[in-house]
């Protein structure tokens, strides 16, 4: 799991237990996924495909439902970690020196990645920080563009729902759970981890056709707003289902 030896042996420990013993179809219900692809993976891990039951996750939509006016830059939001594809962003950058990129966050990488961005020779790239709340949604919405550079499984990336309701355009990579909320050229764009030209190729689309990328925001602003409706009543259906169920 990650990079977590200890977690990952673990992991393996209960899911060889459960497996041996049958412990987990008698004792749950319902194993909740957030996107196919976890469910997916939790089918391919010996949870029977009887007991997986697709819920999409939920944002308080209200928290982000200013318009800033949009700026000249791109961001990035999340953790400066190695897994993040920070490096790959880097590379697009530099094929793009005209262009703006703000850091949001903070992590382990941080030192690294101001050197890397010496070292490329990156003027372009701003290192925001952690941020509260308020100044966090300021710069997330005021953004030409969210990107997203994944290299290594992502659930869902909530930050994608979070820009698309504040009707930020999302650059994403191909994988994990992020392609259920790109539907290309419709709610998003996309492109393969770690490859840096189709990142540059993106961007350039993005920045060079406001108008389909306003067109791309707000289709993904309604994918959003549909999950979050219904993510109340997917919850009590499933309850309703286990109460049902208890007693045979």
């Amino acid at each position: 799991m990650k990079d977590s030896l200890g977690a990952s042996l673990l992991a393996a420990g209960a899911k060889y237990v459960h497996g041996a013993m049958g412990t987990v179809p008698k004792s749950v219900h319902s194993f909740l996924h957030a996107t196919e692809f976890v469910g997916e993976k939790l089918a391919q891990g010996g949870i029977p495909a009887t007991s997986l039951r697709h819920v999409p996750l939920y944002i308080d939509r209200s928290r982000f439902a200013s318009r800033s006016p949009k700026a000249d830059y791109l961001v990035y939001a999340g953790r400066l970690v190695r897994e993040k594809g920070l490096a790959t962003l880097f590379q697009a950058m530099r094929a793009l020196p005209d262009v703006k990129l703000r850091l949001l966050g903070d992590g382990p990488m941080r030192a690294e990645l101001d050197q890397l961005a010496r070292d490329m020779g990156l003027r372009n790239i701003e290192f925001a920080g952690f941020l509260d709340e308020a100044e966090y949604v300021a710069q997330l919405g005021g953004a030409r563009a969210l990107v997203l550079p994944s290299e290594l499984y992502e659930t869902c990336g909530l930050v994608m729902w979070e820009a698309m309701t504040m009707g930020v355009p999302v650059i994403a990579s191909r994988i994990g759970g992020i392609p259920e909320s790109i539907v290309e050229n419709e709610t998003g764009l996309s492109f393969e981890p770690g490859n840096a030209q189709e990142l540059t190729d993106k961007i350039r689309q993005v920045l060079g056709d406001s108008g389909a990328a306003a067109r791309m925001a707000a289709r993904g602003d309604d994918l959003v707003r549909a999950h979050c409706e219904s993510h109340y009543e997917r919850i009590m259906g499933i309850y309703d289902e286990a109460i049902a169920g208890a007693g045979k």
